[in-house]
């Protein structure tokens, strides 16, 4: 995936706008639109800090130099995830521990649905 179809990507998996995300980095929506067509491709190191920050991954994943997202990366770029680790991690162990063993279950369920 390219630099600019992912700035594209990561920001659609968080539900933000090009105008959201140009208000985060200090940018205006149409650097954002032009970086996100492919019209930009030569950014301050600055700007891809900023990019990279309010995208939740980093300047490595972002400009090509790792392949794969983090798991805390994973976490913050899906606002399902990033909801349930919020709410997981405020609860006591033992019910953390429960919510393991149904997430196992559930996906038990669904390895033996699709085989």
């Amino acid at each position: 995936m390219s630099f600019n179809e992912k700035v594209h990507q990561l920001r659609r998996n968080l539900k933000i706008t090009q105008r959201s995300l140009a208000k985060q980095t200090s940018m205006t929506q149409a650097s954002i639109s032009r970086i996100e067509s492919g019209k930009v491709n030569n950014l301050r190191p600055s700007t891809l800090i900023k990019l990279a920050s309010a995208l939740n991954v980093t300047i490595d994943y972002l400009i090509g130099k790792a392949d794969k997202m983090t798991t805390n990366e994973m976490i913050l770029a899906d606002p399902n995830a990033k909801e349930l680790f919020t709410c997981f991690e405020k609860l006591p162990m033992i019910e953390q521990k429960e919510i393991v063993k149904y997430a196992k279950y559930l996906d038990s369920l669904y390895q033996t649905a699709t085989l």
